[in-house]
């Protein structure tokens, strides 16, 4: 079965994109906790991961959180094993993710987002 782990700030847009994983057939994880996403991406169980550019440290323009689990599922991603996809509202925080190109978009950036969500 395909899973999916969710690392997102905010409860609400968490169980929501939860629910259309799930709609899609995937088993999903979800957590607002850095350290736990850290935890469980290191499994490399899962087909998507899907997060905030910098979980657990909502409104700082940093993208570690999102550079350290990209680290961790990048190669499996290269080799189309797996999807990324990481957003932000801070500005900062997307520039620096998308600097390191990290898949990263703005929060308000709906087409990509979508497309993110069409492809898993």
């Amino acid at each position: 079965m395909n899973r999916a782990l969710i690392g997102m700030h905010d409860v609400h847009l968490r169980e929501y994109f939860a629910k259309h994983f799930r709609d899609k057939g995937y088993e999903v994880e979800t957590t607002g906790n850095f350290s736990e996403m850290r935890k469980l991406a290191e499994t490399n169980t899962h087909r998507v991961y899907f997060m905030d550019i910098n979980l657990g440290l909502p409104n700082v323009g940093t993208c570690a959180p999102a550079e350290e689990i990209y680290g961790v599922v990048r190669s499996r991603v290269e080799k189309n094993d797996a999807f990324f996809f990481s957003f932000s509202a801070n500005d900062v925080a997307v520039r620096l993710a998308q600097s390191k190109r990290i898949p990263a978009s703005d929060k308000n950036n709906m087409k990509e987002i979508l497309d993110f969500l069409r492809k898993t």
